[in-house]
């Protein structure tokens, strides 16, 4: 690899029972489930011969659990470093809540959620852009950082 360029691999956290159920998760914190963690699991192995050398991720177990198996089938140790800008959208009121019931309590804003979710400031929570604007920030932090060294960095 060449001085100065860096690779980045975005990983979505596995499966939750939340996913399963149909829950908004955000930023409650909901550990894998069975299938979460094989997924985590399968991750890791698929990406076991490359050489990784920072993973940074939510503080969210979730994110955590698979960040964890990522680095366990590295050949080196790799720090796992939580970063609250990665945290997932916050959801606010709708937190904790089935699909189905957020879809009864707000229908006009649930309905353009699932049409457009870029145009919807959820009731309590964040926007997309604010989510993203977070996330970016910290990215960009980051990357400045390591912008003259060789590596493989993984968000989860």
């Amino acid at each position: 690899m060449e001085k100065g360029k860096i690779v980045i691999l975005l990983i979505r956290h596995g499966n939750t029972k939340f996913n399963k159920q149909k829950i908004f998760r955000g930023h409650t914190d909901i550990p894998l489930d069975d299938t979460g963690l094989k997924q985590a699991e399968k991750t890791g192995k698929f990406l076991s011969d490359i050489d990784i050398c920072h993973i940074y991720c939510s503080p969210l177990s979730r994110a955590l659990q698979t960040a964890e198996k990522i680095s366990k089938h590295q050949k080196k140790p790799v720090k796992i470093k939580k970063v609250e800008g990665f945290i997932d959208l916050s959801f606010g009121r709708w937190e904790g809540k089935k699909f189905e019931q957020v879809q009864k309590k707000y229908p006009e804003v649930y309905n353009t959620w699932v049409r457009k979710p870029h145009m919807v400031k959820i009731p309590g929570g964040e926007t997309l852009a604010d989510a993203k604007n977070r996330a970016w920030k910290e990215l960009k932090d980051i990357v400045e950082k390591y912008k003259d060294k060789n590596g493989l960095k993984i968000f989860a």
